[in-house]
């Protein structure tokens, strides 16, 4: 078991000086994000969505950050 060990270390020692990391082995999938997101707008309203509630909302947020 510490032969492998040791020939891990040293493996990984080589990869880190040829600049490869641990993330190339496992690439992370890019996120795509939608580019249809606007606020206010007929693209965002949802007819489940209180149109009130969503006032007070914004009201408390512009509230508490004027403070």
């Amino acid at each position: 078991m510490g032969v492998v060990s040791t020939i891990l270390l040293i493996v990984g020692f080589l990869l880190k000086a040829r600049g490869v990391t641990f993330v190339e082995f496992f690439p992370k999938n890019e996120q795509i994000v939608p580019q249809n997101i606007v606020y206010n707008n007929v693209i965002s309203q949802n007819a489940q969505i209180d149109l009130k509630k969503v006032a007070a909302i914004m009201a408390a947020i512009k509230h508490h950050t004027n403070k």
